[in-house]
Protein backbone atom coordinates (compact mmCIF):
# COMPACT_ATOMS: atom_id res chain seq x y z
CA UNK A 1 0.00 0.00 0.00
CA UNK A 2 1.06 3.33 -1.16
CA UNK A 3 1.87 6.07 1.81
CA UNK A 4 0.42 9.15 0.02
CA UNK A 5 -1.59 8.79 -3.38
CA UNK A 6 -2.86 11.73 -5.29
CA UNK A 7 -5.84 11.00 -7.55
CA UNK A 8 -6.38 13.70 -9.94
CA UNK A 9 -5.71 16.73 -7.57
CA UNK A 10 -7.86 19.67 -8.95
CA UNK A 11 -7.58 23.38 -6.94
CA UNK A 12 -9.37 25.82 -8.03
CA UNK A 13 -9.63 29.04 -6.54
CA UNK A 14 -12.29 32.34 -6.77
CA UNK A 15 -10.22 35.64 -7.59
CA UNK A 16 -13.27 38.60 -8.44
CA UNK A 17 -14.96 37.40 -11.23
CA UNK A 18 -12.66 34.60 -12.45
CA UNK A 19 -11.29 31.16 -11.69
CA UNK A 20 -7.96 30.55 -10.73
CA UNK A 21 -7.07 26.73 -11.52
CA UNK A 22 -3.88 26.52 -9.44
CA UNK A 23 -3.71 23.03 -9.78
CA UNK A 24 -4.78 20.75 -12.46
CA UNK A 25 -5.34 16.82 -12.77
CA UNK A 26 -2.42 16.00 -10.59
CA UNK A 27 -1.57 11.97 -9.64
CA UNK A 28 1.52 10.51 -7.34
CA UNK A 29 2.04 8.08 -5.34
CA UNK A 30 4.24 8.09 -2.99
CA UNK A 31 5.95 4.57 -1.40
CA UNK A 32 6.68 4.50 2.28
CA UNK A 33 10.45 5.93 2.81
CA UNK A 34 10.85 7.66 -0.30
CA UNK A 35 11.38 11.14 -0.19
CA UNK A 36 9.94 13.93 -3.02
CA UNK A 37 10.68 17.47 -3.47
CA UNK A 38 7.64 19.58 -5.84
CA UNK A 39 9.62 21.88 -7.84
CA UNK A 40 8.46 24.69 -10.72
CA UNK A 41 8.31 27.95 -11.52
CA UNK A 42 6.81 30.89 -8.96
CA UNK A 43 3.09 30.45 -9.44
CA UNK A 44 2.96 27.06 -10.82
CA UNK A 45 1.07 25.75 -7.54
CA UNK A 46 3.80 23.77 -6.05
CA UNK A 47 2.67 25.04 -2.19
CA UNK A 48 -1.03 24.73 -3.17
CA UNK A 49 -0.46 21.24 -3.92
CA UNK A 50 1.40 20.17 -1.30
CA UNK A 51 -1.08 22.15 1.48
CA UNK A 52 -3.03 19.49 0.11
CA UNK A 53 -1.64 16.38 0.80
CA UNK A 54 -2.08 17.31 4.87
CA UNK A 55 -5.34 18.89 4.07
CA UNK A 56 -4.95 22.07 4.67
CA UNK A 57 -6.12 22.94 1.52
CA UNK A 58 -8.86 20.78 0.48
CA UNK A 59 -8.82 19.59 -3.59
CA UNK A 60 -11.70 21.01 -5.81
CA UNK A 61 -11.60 17.71 -7.06
CA UNK A 62 -10.00 14.22 -6.80
CA UNK A 63 -8.84 12.27 -3.46
CA UNK A 64 -5.93 12.33 -1.05
CA UNK A 65 -5.11 9.18 0.30
CA UNK A 66 -2.39 9.42 3.34
CA UNK A 67 -1.36 5.72 5.35
CA UNK A 68 -4.42 4.18 3.87
CA UNK A 69 -6.84 7.02 4.42
CA UNK A 70 -8.92 8.92 2.10
CA UNK A 71 -8.36 12.23 3.52
CA UNK A 72 -11.47 13.61 1.13
CA UNK A 73 -13.65 11.64 3.23
CA UNK A 74 -12.33 11.97 6.47
CA UNK A 75 -13.77 14.26 9.63
CA UNK A 76 -11.39 16.95 11.68
CA UNK A 77 -9.93 14.15 14.10
CA UNK A 78 -9.24 11.83 11.37
CA UNK A 79 -7.11 14.40 9.17
CA UNK A 80 -5.64 15.29 12.49
CA UNK A 81 -4.06 12.38 13.29
CA UNK A 82 -2.64 12.00 9.87
CA UNK A 83 -1.03 14.88 9.88
CA UNK A 84 1.01 14.31 13.01
CA UNK A 85 2.77 11.34 10.90
CA UNK A 86 3.50 14.02 8.23
CA UNK A 87 6.93 15.87 8.15
CA UNK A 88 6.98 18.19 5.19
CA UNK A 89 9.58 21.00 4.71
CA UNK A 90 8.60 24.47 2.86
CA UNK A 91 10.10 26.83 0.74
CA UNK A 92 10.54 29.77 3.66
CA UNK A 93 12.08 26.61 5.96
CA UNK A 94 15.12 28.02 8.06
CA UNK A 95 18.62 25.54 8.95
CA UNK A 96 20.50 26.45 11.85
CA UNK A 97 23.28 28.21 10.45
CA UNK A 98 26.08 27.10 12.48
CA UNK A 99 25.29 23.33 12.07
CA UNK A 100 25.80 21.02 9.52
CA UNK A 101 23.06 19.41 7.53
CA UNK A 102 23.66 16.28 9.85
CA UNK A 103 23.32 17.98 12.64
CA UNK A 104 19.85 20.14 11.49
CA UNK A 105 18.66 16.93 10.53
CA UNK A 106 19.19 15.25 13.65
CA UNK A 107 17.61 18.06 14.83
CA UNK A 108 14.54 17.69 13.09
CA UNK A 109 14.40 14.22 14.31
CA UNK A 110 14.32 14.93 17.95
CA UNK A 111 11.99 17.84 17.76
CA UNK A 112 9.97 14.74 16.04
CA UNK A 113 10.19 11.99 18.62
CA UNK A 114 12.49 9.86 16.47
CA UNK A 115 14.25 7.57 18.71
CA UNK A 116 17.94 8.94 19.47
CA UNK A 117 19.70 5.38 19.05
CA UNK A 118 18.10 5.18 15.66
CA UNK A 119 18.95 8.36 14.25
CA UNK A 120 22.49 8.05 12.77
CA UNK A 121 21.20 5.46 10.19
CA UNK A 122 17.89 7.27 9.48
CA UNK A 123 19.98 10.40 8.97
CA UNK A 124 22.53 8.48 6.73
CA UNK A 125 19.88 7.19 4.90
CA UNK A 126 18.44 10.97 3.90
CA UNK A 127 21.79 12.05 3.38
Amino acid sequence: MSQIELKHIDVMFQQKKRTVHAVKDVSLTIEKGEIFGIVGLSGAGKSTLVRTINYLQAPSQGQVIVDGHDLTKANARQIASVRRKIGFIFQNFNLIGNRTVAQNLAFALTAGGYPEKAQPARIQDLL
